[in-house]
């Protein structure tokens, strides 16, 4: 995003940490803070008191709820209103209808995953069923961006205030590179004896055809994505699954298979390429380091981008190892079960760690929509799913920022169970970005 001068003055009794970092971000440095009240009666722009009392050469004023000058990480009682039509929190009795920074703040920072009393899932992640935006049904919404542009429609931001500007950013996680190829005698014993006690006959025909080199390995869809992208001038971003060793949910091929850093280095020359790192790294901060470490030496480029396995996020630990190991661009922030918006926002934002009370250089990336959420935690047709995604384009170009989708190899193959999402897919990309 192009930066531009200020815009707006705004004017506060203090200004903390917290202050600072939710203007910078949502405002997009258009804006500066001051105390001096003589240095803000003397700006001739558009001005914001963010004050407990009204100062009358304000255009707008905003009496703060308190969260901002706070200090640690004490959960808020949080109480839903309207205002025009849209969801809001934190409500004032004088000036305007709610503190916008202090609800912007709780939302961007994932304020609420710090409540380690919250109940977590089976893999110890943050549940969707407890955030505020589930529960007030606004998780569907990129909130921040929606109060923005709202106020810039009942003139309570300049007309010189620029939103965020759209862009389509296509990503890929790469869990299992290749169903068969390249997985070893015994991985491929086993899988054919459990696909013959299942009945999947059509399975076991597929291994040996495939293994006989009679059919490509149906996760192999990379020149179809190569050939479809270049078509449409995409930019897409690969995550790669980089495990010493299989375990649990970390099933990719063994990364020092030959096949596999040929993929890795064939899609680095092209793209730009990130770690996925895995399950087993998340309480292993050295397996981290070695992941991306392999990762960059057979790529042969510097990893700095991240989107976690199976969206594993821990506030503040995650980040804060991220941010250790050298990652400088996260693509984790939404649900693994459910579409939307996790932090209420469609822009890219450096991270605030809380713990810290401090911003950091980590960039946190949202993403809105993810194919594995819609085929298995949802369960829907692929043609409830076509009308998500053309949803979430929609909104996210109407409001500002990227629109960043999540899809995986081994799901869009010609496979019987796959194929209509393969197709869908292509038509989404096509209708959309087609001259």
């Amino acid at each position: 995003m192009k930066i531009v001068p200020p815009v707006l003055m705004i004017l506060a009794d203090r200004v903390t940490n917290r202050l600072s970092y939710i203007v910078e971000t949502i405002f997009f440095k258009q804006a500066v803070v001051v105390t001096d009240q003589t240095v803000f009666n003397a700006y001739d722009g558009f001005r914001i008191a963010y004050t407990d009392t009204q100062n009358i050469a304000t255009n707008l004023w905003i009496k703060p709820h308190g969260l901002l000058r706070q200090k640690g990480i004490e959960q808020p009682t949080i109480e839903c209103i309207i205002w025009e039509g849209l969801p809001a929190f934190f409500q004032t009795q004088e000036g305007f209808t709610f503190d916008f920074f202090a609800a912007s703040f709780y939302l961007i920072t994932r304020y609420e995953e710090y409540d380690r009393s919250s109940p977590t899932d089976e893999y110890g992640r943050f549940k969707h069923e407890n955030a505020i935006a589930y529960k007030y049904h606004f998780l569907q919404l990129p909130l921040i961006n929606c109060w923005l542009k709202k106020l810039l429609e009942k003139n309570l931001l300049p007309l010189s205030f620029q939103l965020p500007s759209f862009s389509f950013v296509p990503t890929y996680d790469i869990d299992i590179a290749y169903s068969y190829l390249y997985r070893g005698v015994i991985s491929n014993t086993l899988g054919f004896f459990k696909d013959f006690s299942k009945g999947d006959i059509a399975a076991v025909e597929e291994r040996i055809a495939v293994l006989h080199s009679q059919k490509s390995d149906p996760y192999d869809v990379y020149d179809w994505l190569d050939i479809l992208q270049a078509s449409l001038d995409l930019k897409p971003i690969y995550f790669f699954l980089f495990a010493d060793r299989q375990k649990g949910i970390d099933k990719n091929i063994d990364p020092q298979k030959p096949a596999l850093q040929k993929l890795i280095k064939k899609h680095s020359t092209k793209y730009s390429i990130g770690i996925h790192p895995s399950m087993q790294s998340n309480s292993n901060h050295s397996l981290l380091e070695t992941e991306i470490a392999n990762l960059r030496l057979n790529a042969q480029v510097d990893i700095t981008k991240s989107r976690q396995h199976y969206i594993f996020l821990q506030f503040p630990e995650t980040y804060q190892n991220l941010i250790a190991a050298g990652i400088t661009d996260d693509y984790s922030m939404g649900y693994p079960n459910v579409h939307g918006f996790r932090a209420s926002c469609s822009f890219p934002h450096k991270w605030y760690d809380l713990e810290k009370d401090l911003p950091t250089t980590l960039v946190v990336h949202p993403f809105c929509y993810m194919d594995s959420s819609s085929i298995f935690q949802l369960s829907i047709p692929v043609t409830e799913a076509a009308t998500m995604m053309q949803q979430y384009m929609d909104t996210i170009q109407k409001y500002g920022g990227e629109c960043i989708m999540i899809h995986h190899n081994n799901f869009l193959t010609n496979q019987p169970d796959f194929i209509d999402w393969k197709l869908t897919y292509a038509d989404f990309l096509i209708s959309n970005f087609t001259c």
